[in-house]
């Protein structure tokens, strides 16, 4: 059988070295005229072309040359190709991607080495070029420009060393380099990018065979590897990572890259990554928490923050130096410097004041580190306690209460409010994490109705399917 194909290409090869008498048409052909080649090869014989393919089964050589079997459409594998080359020391092997220029010599109608009958263009090859997946199959469109290119948090770098968009994909390529303290991960799993409002996850490629990041790296190693995305637009995005180091102490926020297609972000690609400048406290001097009669509404936060809640641990003796619009705007702020949306008019007008706060739509408590969400709950309880000082008022507060009264009637006596929000339908969204004295915990959205100065929980709310509560 393998000489079947063999001879007949030969032959080929052999025709195709011999003078004609009638001028041919070797004009290139186009992406249109190629489509058309697979139904009526004999109609372009003589014409040129370059054509990207993935090799299927083992090639197959003798002393005129190498002949092998292609799909010319190598990401869905279609488009049966015949190929001669006259290239006797050409290395291949199956799966191979190539790049082909040569010319059409017509309808090749025979059999392969296993037998099986074959009817497909026939084509002779002046050159034959392995390539790459993403030369074959996904070529770069655009290349993203990135800000801050290079973080470090506690010694482990992570830099991004190129974005580029495809037609079907985008690829990050990452670096990882520990000089820690400990054993550290970036998790591509849960690698996100957020464009125009809405998020995309990581999508594997397993035809692309792209080099993968290693987990569990050890001080003093580093790692590099490509993370996949679907196609997006050509236009400004930002890129999260997550990861964490075997000290659990350690408090490593999420690594975030901003990316945009500008000439000033270019040059701000450029320049050599620095440690961001520490930011200037308004309620926290550097060694004492101090109080100034914070208002919401007349503020300007700016480029300041309010308490180090992400790196420091805080304290109900902190808590106690501030006034109760403070300690409430110390716990949205550990929510708002990771973007989250807020739907009360006080608190967009607070944070809208604050230069580096970005409404986030991919907001997710996960977000928070392990500090945040300890100094969450000291806030949270402080609150609950009243915190030896104003009486609780506000609407949003009075429906915080009436979820967490609602969890202690029930049993759930360790449980915690996560965040509440204005419901359309009317009343608040109580968003609960559910804890009992054995630690076993669920989340819930409870919602809850207030009026005349009473906060009344009336049942759950789940995909927009409320469930009243008897």
């Amino acid at each position: 059988m393998k000489q079947k194909i063999c001879g007949l290409l030969a032959m080929l090869l052999l025709l195709s070295g011999c003078g004609s008498s009638t001028p041919a048409d070797t004009s290139p052909m186009s992406e249109d005229e190629i489509t058309q080649m697979y139904s009526d090869p004999d109609s372009f014989k003589g014409r040129t072309l370059e054509l990207y393919g993935r090799v299927f089964n083992e090639p197959e050589c003798d002393d005129d040359g190498v002949y092998f079997q292609m799909w010319g459409d190598p990401e869905n594998g279609e488009r049966n190709t015949i190929v001669a080359c006259k290239d006797t020391s050409l290395k291949l092997q199956d799966d191979d991607y190539v790049h082909i220029s040569g010319s059409v010599s017509g309808k090749y109608e025979g059999e392969n080495a296993l037998g099986s009958k074959i009817t497909a263009p026939a084509i002779i090859a002046d050159s034959v070029e392995v390539v790459t997946y993403q030369e074959a199959c996904a070529p770069t469109l655009y290349t993203a420009t990135v800000q801050t290119a290079a973080q470090t948090q506690c010694g482990y770098t992570v830099s991004v060393d190129s974005v580029e968009l495809a037609e079907k994909e985008t690829r990050v390529a990452v670096t990882v380099t520990n000089n820690g303290a400990a054993a550290f991960s970036i998790y591509d799993s849960s690698a996100k990018i957020v464009q125009n409002g809405k998020q995309f996850e990581r999508e594997y490629n397993s035809y692309a065979d792209y080099p993968e990041l290693q987990s569990d790296l050890m001080v003093g190693a580093s790692t590099t590897g490509i993370i996949t995305f679907p196609a997006l637009e050509k236009a400004d995005f930002d890129i999260t990572l997550t990861g964490s180091s075997d000290d659990w102490d350690e408090s490593i926020a999420p690594f975030a890259f901003h990316c945009t297609f500008g000439d000033e972000a270019a040059q701000t690609q450029q320049e050599p990554a620095a440690e961001q400048a520490a930011p200037t406290y308004m309620l926290y001097d550097g060694t004492a928490t101090k109080s100034i009669d914070l208002s919401l509404t007349d503020t300007v936060i700016g480029s300041n923050k309010l308490w180090p809640t992400d790196t420091k641990t805080i304290t109900t003796d902190d808590l106690s130096k501030l006034t109760q619009n403070e300690v409430a705007a110390v716990r949205n702020e550990i929510y708002a410097r990771h973007g989250y949306t807020f739907t009360t008019d006080e608190w967009k007008i607070f944070f809208a004041s604050a230069e580096w706060y970005h409404a986030d739509s991919a907001y997710s408590n996960d977000m928070l580190n392990a500090t945040e969400k300890a100094n969450v709950d000291t806030i949270l309880n402080y609150e609950k306690s009243a915190g030896g000082q104003q009486e609780k008022t506000r609407p949003e507060d009075m429906a915080s209460q009436a979820a967490l009264n609602y969890c202690q009637t029930t049993g759930w006596t360790n449980s915690r409010v996560n965040f509440v929000e204005s419901r359309p339908a009317g009343g608040y969204y109580v968003n609960v994490m559910k804890i009992d004295d054995l630690d076993n915990s669920y989340e819930e959205n409870y919602v809850v109705m207030v009026e005349n100065g009473k906060a009344i929980v009336t049942g759950t709310e789940q995909f927009g399917e409320f469930t009243p509560i008897d």
